[in-house]
């Protein structure tokens, strides 16, 4: 359902959303004020973690006594400043010795950006917005993370402090009566653009 501005609902806006805003506000207004979604690449598909791999890694951080794991789910938020419903997922949650929440998130295979030990953006910022709903229901979470490529543990130390002003910005966007422009580096406009042009010939 297309965003209505000025209107008094609540906004659900999932953390892929608010990526998307970060990686083309064009493309982010498209969809929630125009109802148009970027198209779906080929050979997409949902990526979720081998059962058997995720017990032996479970077992072995329980018995470093860094967890207990719980199932995947998502968790909401409704801020009361932008009121939007902020929707972030957890791909798994243990429990450390200071009795606090850590987050961890699970990936099939290492991408090729963290194999010097750092960690793509859309992973830390991910981590990032499910740290901040949580910590704005006043959860105790523990800023060490942790994601899973396969079977290695890759540490995170997450940081949320920026999404307040995020929510802020994607909100300003929603409600703005004029299409923002494109990224510099988005690729699906930029291959739009460069088709309309070609049909235009």
């Amino acid at each position: 359902m297309a965003y209505k501005p000025r209107d008094a609902k609540p906004y659900l806006l999932h953390e892929s959303d608010i990526a998307l805003f970060i990686d083309c506000a064009k493309c982010f207004f498209q969809l929630h004020r125009e109802d148009l979604p970027r198209p779906v690449p080929q050979g997409a598909e949902v990526q979720s973690p081998p059962a058997e791999a995720l017990r032996l890694l479970f077992e072995r951080c329980a018995a470093e006594a860094k967890a207990r794991p719980s199932d995947y789910c998502e968790i909401r938020f409704r801020d009361p400043w932008t009121n939007l419903d902020i929707s972030a997922p957890v791909g798994a949650v243990w429990v450390n010795a200071q009795n606090e929440l850590v987050l961890v998130g699970y990936r099939p295979q290492r991408p090729e950006s963290a194999a010097d030990g750092g960690l793509p953006l859309q992973l830390r910022r991910e981590i990032d917005i499910s740290l901040w709903v949580l910590r704005q229901q006043e959860i105790k979470v523990s800023s060490q993370a942790y994601w899973i490529f396969g079977e290695v543990l890759a540490p995170y130390k997450a940081k949320d402090g920026w999404v307040r002003a995020m929510l802020t910005s994607v909100k300003d966007c929603l409600e703005a009566d004029r299409k923002p422009q494109p990224s510099a580096h988005c690729e699906f406009c930029h291959s739009s653009s460069s088709l309309a042009k070609a049909e235009s010939v």
